[in-house]
């Protein structure tokens, strides 16, 4: 899976702006809905304050001169959602959206199309970190832009020209130029990345269940360089169907996986063959997933303090990981960096919000309420914690943060999943995927009875 760290050693410009004051509000008595509202627009806000003045492409952590690629595919959606609920005018979101887009279509570095995983905000030319083009990243941004393309459908010169730097920048993707291998041989999968110093694409392979399912849907709605059919079933090829915590469904073990690409696809009552076999949906899996990681905080075998209220694993900022940053996941799993080791990331129950709206929205008002300014200030809930260490991320992540509210959103209104799904190329995807309507509704077998305590914290 993708990661969004930087080498700890790594210089980057401090170009911080003074921090507004921040006074943490009483929610006690809030209802739900204002307290989501409230994390949802400070949330968004971090997309608008702590974007680079000139290219407004979005920063990660303290500093805005660095920025994730695909975090900018979540920040452009952030815009639609600022506009919709009057965050920000209609005209200033589209003003910033369109130099977002003008940044990647005329001044970022690119390779047949595709985006580095990571690149300076103030040009958009240099990877600081090293590491190849990525074409997942790319594929963010797209289905960012597509978002957009349908948004802002009005008639003035702003408007027209988002919808033709989308098109743009869509249809100079080689998508179908990433089926290569090392060797150069064509597969059925897509290679992550492309490799400039070696020139060569790698052999690390999208395929099975995991966060890149949208990268293979903008890949087949492409315009211009779509990816044949059979693809589809080179990256189901690789999932895994397991039992986890009471749980049947194809296996991740981090919660963002099984996020992401639902943050645009509406996918509650559409099968492809993988899931009519199964007799679910992606949104059934994903809802699944997220009740195993309940199940397995309730149990929590590995007793650390809090879990039961505090629950779900990601990949995100954490103070026992080379670096800063760890994956973490709901074991047991094959993947090494999976791992429980107490490092909570506030989305990954909150970005689950759409598919456990109840648990969802306790998680994030019980940690707010306990914790409350050590991990939210005016941009909302910060990255991580570590409850067996007590340690606090002070940092965003963008990634999962931009992730967190389109789902939000979806939550709220259907918005993204609306725009999305509404693009002609995205039909195409579904069609040329297989995907069909719904014949039966899945079910949702309730998780087994915890055994064990919880901590506390």
């Amino acid at each position: 899976t993708s990661s969004n760290a930087a080498p700890a050693d790594a210089a980057v410009v401090d170009n911080t702006a003074p921090l507004p004051s921040f006074i943490l509000k009483d929610i006690s008595k809030m209802s739900d809905e204002d307290f989501i509202d409230m994390v949802q627009h400070d949330s968004v806000m971090y997309f608008i304050d702590r974007a680079d003045p000139g290219t407004r492409l979005v920063g990660k952590g303290e500093s805005t001169a660095v920025s994730l690629v695909g975090s900018n595919g979540f920040g452009l959606m952030a815009h639609c959602i600022a506009a919709e609920r009057d965050w920000l005018t209609r005209e200033e979101a589209a003003e910033r959206v369109l130099k977002i887009l003008d940044t990647f279509l005329n001044k970022a570095s690119h390779f047949r199309g595709t985006f580095w995983w990571i690149t300076d905000s103030a040009t958009a030319q240099t990877n600081p970190y090293g590491g190849g083009y990525d074409v997942v990243e790319t594929s963010y941004v797209c289905a960012g832009a597509l978002v957009c393309k349908q948004y802002f459908n009005g008639d003035s010169e702003t408007e027209k020209k988002i919808r033709g730097h989308v098109d743009a920048i869509y249809a100079r993707v080689e998508f179908d130029a990433y089926l290569a291998d090392a060797k150069g041989y064509r597969r059925n999968t897509m290679a992550w990345t492309y490799d400039p110093v070696k020139k060569q694409y790698s052999d690390f392979r999208i395929a099975g269940y995991h966060e890149a399912m949208i990268t293979y849907i903008i890949a087949l709605g492409s315009p211009t360089h779509s990816i044949p059919d059979k693809c589809w079933e080179g990256w189901t090829g690789g999932y895994q169907w397991k039992k986890i915590f009471g749980q049947e469904y194809f296996f991740c073990p981090a919660l963002f996986t099984h996020q992401y690409t639902q943050a645009w696809m509406d996918l509650r009552n559409g099968q492809d063959a993988a899931t009519r076999k199964k007799g679910i949906t992606y949104f059934e899996n994903s809802k699944r997933a997220t009740l195993s990681h309940i199940a397995y905080a309730k149990k929590n075998p590995e007793k650390m303090p809090g879990y039961g209220p505090i629950w779900g694993l990601t990949d995100c900022g954490c103070p026992l990981h080379e670096h800063g940053f760890g994956g973490h996941g709901v074991p047991p799993s094959d993947w090494d960096l999976a791992s429980d080791d107490g490092t909570v990331a506030f989305s990954a129950a909150g970005g689950s919000i759409v598919f456990t709206p109840k648990e969802s929205i306790e998680f994030l008002r019980h940690v707010y309420t306990k914790f409350g300014d050590k991990i939210y200030d005016q941009w909302g809930f910060h990255d991580s914690m570590n409850v067996k260490t007590g340690w606090f991320a002070v940092e965003h992540d963008p990634l999962n943060k931009g992730a967190m509210i389109c789902l939000i959103e979806n939550h709220r209104s259907g918005l993204i999943w609306k725009l999305f799904m509404q693009n002609a190329e995205v039909k195409n995807a579904m069609k040329k995927a297989g995907f069909q309507p719904v014949k039966t509704a899945p079910k949702t077998k309730p998780s087994a009875p915890p055994k064990g305590k919880t901590g506390a914290i």
